[in-house]
Formats: C-alpha cells, structure tokens, sequence
C-alpha cells in the first residue's frame, strides 16, 4: 500500500510492548489461544490442549491478555487505513453499522463518521455501503467512512478478542476459571474501556437485535437471513450464546477483518447480508467466499509447486473451496 514507505510498517519491540518480555510472551500466548480455537472443528483433541497450555498460569507461567495495558498496538507513521479511507472508495460496511445501529452502539462514534448526503430526505447518521453495490462514486463517498487518524497505531490484538476466545472456549468446556457469560461480558467492557465508550452496563441489558439494511439511498434494503442475536446474554443454548460470542467479538475487533472472516467462515456468524451482484468473477452458487485464489504470478513464477497444492483441495482453486479448518459440519453446504 505504500511502497515508497518502507519503513513506515516495520515492527521492533519499541514500536508494540516498548521491549517489555512479558508483554510478548502473553501476546503470543494469546496468539496461540486464537491458533487454538481457529481448528476447534478440525481436531478438538489439539484445540483443547493448545486452549489449556494457553491460557496456564501455573509453574510461573503468565498466562494470556487479561486487560487493555496488555493490547497488542503498532506505531506507525502513517496508517494504512487512513491512506485506504482517504482514496474514497472505500467505506465502513453495511453489516456492521447495522448491528451496531440496532444495537445502539456508543462505539459506532469511535470507528465511524456520519454519512454525508446532501440530499433532504435522508437524514445523515452512520450508514455503511454494502458489498456489491452499483452505487456512482460520487454517491458511494457520502456513506460512513472510518473514523482513524493519520498516525492511529495499528491493533494486532486485543484483551477483549482474548475474553471471547476464552468465552468460546468455556462453553466447550476447556477453560474453567470463569463461565462464558462472565468471560463475554468482560471481553464487552475491555473493549468499551480501549475505545473510552460509556453506558456498557446499560449495553449488556441490551435485547434488541438487527433485523434489516436499510439502504438510504433506497436501493438495497435487505433482511438479514435468520434471526440475529441481541446483546444481552441469556438461556443455555450453547450455539445461541456461541453467536452472540462470535457477534460482539466481530465488533470488538474493528478494524481486523481478517479475523471476521475466519470466524465467519468457521462459525456462520455474525449473520451477514447477502450480496446483490456477485463481483467475484466466478460462480459461487450464492455462498460466500471461503478462500482467496492463487494470483496469476504464483502459476507464473511457482507453476510445480502451485499444482500440486491445488491437486489436494477439494473443490479446486476457487473462492468457494473451504480451507482444512473450515470444516465445521453444519456449514458443510455453505
């Protein structure tokens, strides 16, 4: 993104924990946790021992993130995404300011700006543009874009994306040092406190859920497929609760889509909206993307090699193939 930057993105020690061992150490950790939880549906057998050995705090061992001095942050001179946002093409995504909107969010401030439509019928407030738009480039700027400074550190990890893991991770029965209601609802007020965010407590009570984009410009309204969670935890459906974990560490963990999506991919939730034209220039069959594709150069530079790994896929070198870790059964269709 900024090839003639190159130093701007190098991380050292000084630039993340300021050469404090301990802080790594509980980062990776951590690292190791999130490792852990990603192949849940592949070998729950090593998932578990990984979430174990994790998270010990015995023999002098230090455990993972437990609060927000532990965040793991990078100094940067210039954010990328602040040079992403700047180019106005890109914009804050229409699944979640609708969560965050039916959820009445004190963090939407924090991550978004308000829409900027000049026409009077719309009323401007946090509007996210949705994937598959056809919207002009004039029309797509108006929508929210990301709230982030030119000199914002980069997050790599948070204390709060950690209490979900362990709050995953307790609902299976591998970490019981706390309940997976405790451990949700701390990784909710970790990242109210890393954002300076009031009214959590009044947050967690929270029981409406998003049900539907409405598209200001009236163009892609949409229903979001099935019936999405509210905040507030409640009953002991363990998938249920799984995906208000999933739904509320998706928000937490703004900007790192990655981690979204794998979750996502993994999980099925947070429940997303459809897309209304496939962009993807291959068929998909109405699913979503699973993986990202080879690039050309690799079949140019690395044909042997490349070859070979795409023979083990199952579904080939396609978006749509799952990856060896997105295996859990009840979206083997999607």
């Amino acid at each position: 993104l900024t090839a003639n930057r190159t130093n701007d993105f190098s991380p050292n020690a000084d630039q993340v924990f300021g050469g404090k061992v301990e802080k790594w150490i509980k980062f990776a950790n951590s690292l190791k946790l999130r490792m852990a939880i990603r192949i849940r549906y592949a070998d729950a057998t090593l998932a578990e021992q990984m979430v174990k050995e994790a998270i010990s705090t015995e023999n002098g061992q230090v455990g993972v993130m437990e609060n927000n001095d532990d965040n793991a942050f990078m100094k940067v001179s210039l954010n990328p995404f602040y040079t992403i946002f700047g180019w106005g093409d890109s914009r804050i995504g229409a699944d979640l300011l609708t969560y965050m909107n039916a959820y009445e969010d004190p963090r939407r401030s924090v991550y978004a700006l308000e829409s900027t439509f000049t026409d009077s019928s719309i009323t401007n407030g946090y509007h996210g543009l949705r994937i598959g738009n056809t919207h002009t480039a004039v029309d797509a700027k108006m929508y929210s874009s990301m709230n982030v400074t030119a000199t914002a550190p980069l997050m790599w990890m948070n204390a709060a994306e950690v209490m979900f893991l362990r709050a995953e991770a307790a609902l299976l029965g591998w970490d019981t040092k706390d309940t997976p209601e405790n451990y949700y609802k701390t990784g909710i007020r970790l990242s109210f406190g890393q954002y300076g965010a009031s009214n959590v407590e009044s947050y967690l009570e929270g029981t409406t859920a998003p049900s539907s984009y409405k598209d200001p410009k009236g163009t892609y309204t949409v229903t979001l497929p099935g019936s999405a969670v509210s905040v507030q935890w409640s009953g002991t459906d363990n998938e249920v609760n799984l995906e208000r974990i999933i739904t509320q560490k998706w928000i937490a963990n703004f900007p790192l889509s990655l981690e979204g999506w794998a979750d996502f991919r993994r999980t099925g939730y947070p429940r997303l909206l459809s897309t209304p034209n496939n962009r993807s220039n291959e068929i998909i069959d109405g699913k979503f993307a699973r993986r990202l594709k080879y690039p050309q150069q690799e079949y140019n530079t690395n044909k042997v090699n490349v070859e070979q790994i795409v023979s083990t896929l199952p579904g080939g070198d396609k978006m749509s193939t799952h990856m060896w870790w997105d295996c859990n059964p009840r979206l083997s269709n999607e």
